[in-house]
């Protein structure tokens, strides 16, 4: 595989940090990009959420009663 230079020099330096070959460090990276992606398509087939309430408020009603109510 033709790789830019620079590129190649930070797999080694990771191979090495790592204790791995070039090949083990550039699965690793395909198989968590990989991931990444199934992750953010099941992420986009689930129903949306709407708590009815913002989160904004939601917090500050939180930190009302802990700041507030620890008496």
């Amino acid at each position: 595989m033709d790789l830019p230079e620079d590129l190649l020099e930070r797999l080694q330096q990771r191979a090495r940090e790592n204790r791995l070959t070039i090949r083990e460090v550039v699965l690793a990276a395909i198989e968590r990009e990989v991931e990444r992606g199934e992750f953010r398509e099941h992420l986009a087939s689930r129903p949306a959420t709407d708590p009815g309430v913002k989160a904004a408020r939601l917090i500050g009603e939180e930190r009302g009663r802990r700041d507030g109510g620890g008496d």
